[in-house]
């Protein structure tokens, strides 16, 4: 569908502009007013976007739009962190909220967003919004700073108005995933302490005791076991930071599935995130095959987004919702009956909003059977660490006394 840019006054009376995926001006004037908008402009595709207003204490208003920038080569910016873009996609949602426009929000990000990537791919952004385009093609751009279902989230925003809610939702999962892995510390802990345990107290029998040798101690703690560690420990994350490439999630996203609890959670929280703006495009009034198009690149998961991508095939020849879910055989049968139950009755939101609580019950559960499971490995490691260090200090000490003996025996 064409890509309409609009002006639009809110409920609180601030002038805002965007862009929305429509059929016609009509459905975009009618959207509008469904969200409590009045409209001003309405310009077509391929239209000048005209200079917005600026409001007391705003942004100045743009500049003329230059020519689209030219796609650059990804892989060329250092990723953000979780923290990072849940910090740049939340402010950018909170200027947007405010009624200032993208132009203006992203030309105010861009410059103090201290992340390299973040920073430069706003500037790009920037271009692209100036020149009429859309944002989420800017960001498909950078795939090392903006994972796919992030782009998918905003493409989606674009197609039904509503960007700010789907960068929130993009800074709230970022955020999950944050408090996740500060969730993990101690069992992480645990463990990284009961190996550095072992490489320090190994050289203590028989070097301190029964001959109380520091210096031989010291030596073989200093010039053996520390560099033996430190390798090990840069080995880590050396295979951390290659697992972790941007270009790799399509194999993490499938490794990850196969992980238990892990794999369940994985799994969940991108059903849930499919499942919501499947429900708010419906809502928005948007055709099934047009909601589902917009919702299945959305999903955090890979493999996930594959399988919806192959049900889109179906619902685009007429196959109706709950046959397409079923399809996926990514659903639980009672959502897929409690949606089957919607379609028959035209009440497909009302079925779509108990499916997302059902999903939302199953992704709290999820997280917290993970997070027992990671305590529980974490806790099983502790203890295994610390019977290998209880053994190898045993072994030495005895074997020390033995030497000591024997070599006071055959002094006497």
């Amino acid at each position: 569908m064409p890509l309409f840019r609009y002006e639009a006054e809110n409920p609180q009376g601030k002038v805002m502009s965007g862009a929305m995926d429509a059929p016609d001006a009509l459905a975009v004037e009618a959207r509008l007013q469904g969200r409590g908008y009045r409209h001003i402009a309405i310009l077509p595709p391929g239209a000048q976007a005209r200079p917005v207003v600026a409001q007391a204490g705003s942004a100045s208003a743009p500049s003329p739009a230059p020519p689209v920038a030219a796609p650059r080569p990804a892989g060329g910016l250092p990723s953000p962190s979780h923290a990072e873009t849940a910090l740049f996609f939340r402010q950018f949602a909170q200027l947007l909220k405010s009624g200032i426009s993208p132009y203006q929000s992203l030309e105010n990000l861009a410059p103090r967003t201290r992340q390299k990537g973040l920073s430069v791919a706003a500037q790009e952004m920037l271009e692209v919004v100036r020149a009429g385009g859309r944002m989420s093609d800017a960001m498909a751009r950078r795939p090392e700073v903006f994972a796919p279902h992030a782009v998918g989230a905003v493409a989606a925003g674009e197609l039904g108005g509503f960007v700010e809610i789907a960068l929130d939702e993009l800074a709230t999962e970022a955020e999950h995933a944050v408090a996740m892995r500060k969730g993990l510390w101690l069992p992480i802990a645990f463990v990284q302490q009961a190996i550095v345990a072992i490489f320090i107290a190994q050289p203590v029998f028989p070097h301190i005791f029964p001959r109380n040798d520091l210096r031989a101690y010291f030596m073989l703690l200093c010039l053996r076991n520390m560099p033996i560690l430190a390798a090990l420990w840069l080995g880590w994350a050396f295979a951390q930071k290659r697992m972790m490439r941007w270009d790799r999630r399509a194999w993490r996203d499938q490794m990850v599935l196969k992980l238990g609890p892990a794999g369940d959670l994985e799994r969940q929280r991108s059903l849930l995130a499919f499942l919501r703006m499947l429900r708010r495009l419906t809502a928005a009034g948007m055709m099934p095959d047009t909601a589902w198009e917009g919702a299945m690149n959305v999903a955090p998961n890979a493999e996930v987004r594959r399988r919806l991508n192959e049900a889109y095939v179906l619902i685009r020849g007429g196959m109706p919702l709950h046959e397409a879910f079923a399809q996926t055989r990514l659903f639980a049968d009672e959502t897929e009956q409690m949606l089957a139950t919607g379609v028959v009755s035209g009440q497909v939101v009302d079925a779509l909003d108990s499916i997302c609580t059902y999903y939302q019950q199953r992704v709290e559960h999820s997280v917290g059977a993970t997070r027992y499971l990671m305590f529980r490995i974490g806790s099983v490691l502790t203890i295994v660490l610390t019977g290998v260090l209880l053994i190898v200090l045993m072994k030495l000490y005895f074997t020390s006394v033995f030497e000591f003996a024997d070599t006071f025996s055959a002094g006497d």
